[in-house]
């Protein structure tokens, strides 16, 4: 909420790209992505999904530098989001 609540677009505070020419957008946060939705002529932001940044072959990997792929592994599993 903090991250897109001012300038969600505004890429020099946070790593946000730009997912499209219609308001949407990605957040990353750590390993995991945030799609959303702007519409700013009412100051709105729809969060579309959260999902996790790895895909199938990284999750499949034994490689772990950040320590977090069982966090996704499972959250995958959970939920079935992933890039």
């Amino acid at each position: 909420r903090v991250q897109l609540s001012l300038d969600p677009f505004d890429g020099t505070r946070k790593r946000v790209a730009q997912a499209g020419g219609d308001g949407r957008g990605v957040l990353a946060l750590r390993m995991f992505r945030i799609d959303f939705q702007a519409d700013p002529s009412s100051s709105a932001l729809v969060l579309e999904r959260i999902r996790s940044g790895y895909d199938s072959a990284d999750l499949a990997s034994p490689d772990d530098p950040f320590g977090d792929k069982d966090l996704h592994r499972l959250f995958v599993e959970r939920f079935g989001a992933r890039t």
